[in-house]
């Protein structure tokens, strides 16, 4: 599903809808870059109590399944389905 959403909102950015006066087939309306495709998005958290965690102090730990199962292929059909022009490699 999650995939499904990235490949639609993908095309939509960059080519516009087909249902409102910015669609073009031809050109780009946005060059759409996939970022954090490691399963890493976190900017805060905060939890009564603990310290602050954020994105300059949080390691995300991620199994090798998970990136397999759930974070990889969503991003491969943004690209392939979706046809984003950009990924961020770090």
């Amino acid at each position: 599903m999650l995939g499904r959403f990235g490949a639609a909102y993908t095309r939509g950015l960059q080519n516009g809808s087909a249902a409102s006066g910015y669609y073009d087939p031809q050109r780009y309306q946005v060059i759409v870059t996939l970022k954090h495709w490691d399963a890493y998005s976190l900017e805060n958290l905060n939890v009564p109590g603990s310290p602050e965690i954020t994105r300059y102090n949080f390691d995300a730990i991620v199994s090798n399944y998970s990136l397999a199962s759930t974070y990889w292929p969503a991003f491969r059909r943004a690209v392939v389905q979706g046809g984003a022009k950009g990924v961020m490699c770090r």
